[in-house]
């Protein structure tokens, strides 16, 4: 589901605020006070365990939603920074509480945007746990795939970005793909930019 939608209802309500890459969205404790959506770059939420690794809690790239949790809690438990360049739209939670609690069909749109968002969140973090480079690719193919099988995805960030997102580096990526390729289980095209993947797949769990 395209999040135009959501930047339409709110135009007059909310804004958009420009990051640098590292700029802070907000801090380990501060009160929640905005839903944001991210319109272009990354942000990314993370706090750290008690002998000071880095826990990435959440990362959301263009078109999704950040920090939704603060929707319902009073402080923030992790930091939010953006990891490049980003446009943000900051929509004020008591306009957002007060649309839910008087238009009906918007709180049942949301609710069903706010499902997407957490779903993909969710498969996200399910394909880092697999092992393989070759699972997590297909894992990534099958989730945003929304149509048959055999439907077409077009990459609209750099090969680079995607394997960050599948928390494999590059030379990997490049590689699983030439072996997926091989074995004909997906088809590039376009220069790499839009990947067929051949078959009927498993689709992400609900």
């Amino acid at each position: 589901m395209n999040a135009d939608w959501l930047q339409q209802v709110f135009e007059k309500e909310s804004q958009e605020s420009a990051y640098r890459t590292g700029d802070f969205i907000f801090r380990l404790g501060d009160a929640p006070r905005y839903l944001y959506l991210v319109v272009s770059g990354e942000a990314r939420a993370q706090r750290y365990s008690p002998d000071g690794a880095e826990i990435v809690m959440q990362r959301a790239r263009t078109g999704e939603l950040f920090a939704e949790a603060g929707m319902v809690a009073p402080r923030y438990s992790c930091e939010g920074y953006c990891t490049q360049p980003a446009r943000i739209l900051l929509i004020p939670f008591d306009k957002l509480r007060a649309r839910i609690q008087s238009d009906g069909e918007f709180a049942l749109r949301f609710s069903q945007f706010l499902t997407l968002s957490l779903r993909r969140q969710c498969a996200r973090y399910e394909r880092l746990r697999l092992k393989r480079a070759s699972d997590r690719v297909l894992h990534y193919l099958n989730c945003e795939l929304t149509g048959p099988a055999g439907a077409d995805l077009e990459l609209d960030i750099p090969l680079a970005d995607w394997a960050d997102d599948l928390g494999l580096e590059p030379e990997t990526l490049y590689r699983t793909l030439a072996a997926l390729e091989k074995q004909k289980l997906i088809r590039r095209e376009a220069r790499g930019r839009r990947i067929h993947l051949v078959g009927a797949g498993q689709a992400c769990g609900t």
